[in-house]
């Protein structure tokens, strides 16, 4: 396939999305966006929300990571659907008689503001660690690509020098 075909084709692709994005966008707001204006049952929002969070890329690359992993990584695949169906039947319900959009409106309106604020840090901190130990990982895997580097340069240098020796 030819670049102008794809780049063509890209752009289309854009074209239309955007189109798309204004037709449906024009009368929309915030309220609309967050809960659909809250004329949707509860179970289409969950089977909507599951739908979501599968693509096509899961059903190529998780049979292989299964495998790979040596099923290991098919129990967190298998907890992932529990979890998902609690939040289906259960959460999502109570989001709907109780006008929530989110678990720390609950934990608010539940706990107080302490509660609120509590699972909102744990939620940053996560992040934080998460982030913390990929830039740790990136540092890591620089310094040996730098280390085997500098050890190729040494040993040429060395091996160069020894034949000038002879």
């Amino acid at each position: 396939m030819s670049p102008a075909v794809i780049s063509i084709t890209i752009v289309a692709y854009f074209i239309i999305l955007f189109t798309i994005s204004y037709i449906a966008g024009r009368k929309a707001d915030n309220e609309g966006f967050f809960v659909g204006n809250r004329k949707s049952a509860w179970y289409i929002v969950a089977f909507a929300m599951i739908g979501s969070t599968i693509s096509g890329v899961t059903f190529v690359s998780v049979p292989g990571m299964v495998q790979t992993s040596s099923f290991s990584y098919l129990q967190m695949v298998l907890r992932f659907i529990v979890g998902q169906i609690i939040i289906a039947f259960v959460l999502v319900p109570l989001f709907y008689r109780m006008n929530l959009v989110s678990i720390y409106e609950y934990l608010e309106n539940r706990f107080g503001c302490s509660s609120y604020k509590t699972g909102a840090w744990f939620n940053g901190y996560q992040i934080s660690y998460e982030l913390l130990i990929t830039n740790a990982l990136f540092t890591f895997l620089g310094l040996c690509l730098l280390i085997k580097r500098q050890d190729k340069e040494t040993s040429h240098t060395t091996h160069t020098t020894k034949q000038e020796i002879k």
